[in-house]
């Protein structure tokens, strides 16, 4: 029982793992051709900044999606790009402008806000994954990439393995099993065979007695004579 557990949860976990690869390695191969990164209308960033802890803390991952600016409110997470940071921010939307939104870190000074027009918004933030910025981090560095790569190769090629090996042991029994029934049916064949000679070679001697029989009675008829 525990083996069969054991074998489904290891069947879920491979297929879970292979749909996962294929997943990244769609959105990385997209977002190096398109060049923005963006699949789908959704795209993912690494947080580098602690501006948005205790949510959002460095190194989790977030997943914005593409959205119209009537569909953003106050207290909707965004992210969007300044001209004086080379990378794009991820704050909090505190109001809402005729020009663009007011924004606002959570653990930056109350002060401390940025006006953002709306045509440098990314997008809304969606969902958050903690921790997994180190693995994105990698995943779109070279390496990765090819690492991103193998992983569903190397995963399709352990399962035809898997499924081949399976192929040929029962292919190999069967044959074994063929060898077996022959083998049997030959050693019935055989012992057939004897049996039907031993009663051939009982009825003979049958036969031979009750001929000498006569003689020997024609003999002591003559001796009376």
């Amino acid at each position: 029982m525990l083996k069969k557990i054991a074998k489904k949860t290891l069947n879920v976990l491979v297929i879970a793992l292979f749909a996962l690869s294929v997943l990244l390695l769609a959105a990385a191969v997209f977002g190096r051709i398109s060049g923005s990164g963006e699949i789908f209308g959704f795209q993912v960033y690494n947080v580098i900044s602690g501006s948005m802890e205790p949510q959002i803390r460095v190194n989790d991952v977030v997943v914005v999606r593409r959205t119209d600016f009537s569909q953003i409110a106050e207290d909707d997470v965004i992210v969007f790009d300044l001209p004086n940071i080379s990378h794009p921010v991820t704050h909090r939307v505190i109001e809402l402008t005729d020009t663009g939104f007011i924004t606002h870190g959570d653990a930056n000074a109350q002060n401390v806000t940025e006006n953002v027009p709306f045509e440098s918004v990314r997008g809304k933030v969606v969902l958050k994954v903690p921790y997994l910025g180190h693995l994105k981090s990698f995943l779109d560095s070279t390496a990765g990439f090819l690492v991103l790569i193998f992983i569903p190769l190397a995963t399709i090629i352990a399962l035809e393995t898997v499924s081949l090996v399976k192929k040929y042991r029962e292919y190999r029994d069967e044959e074994v099993q063929k060898d077996i029934d022959r083998l049997e049916e030959e050693k019935r064949r055989l012992e057939g065979n004897q049996h039907l000679a031993g009663a051939d070679s009982g009825g003979k001697d049958i036969e031979g007695s009750a001929a000498e029989a006569p003689a020997a009675d024609d003999t002591e008829y003559g001796s009376q004579n």
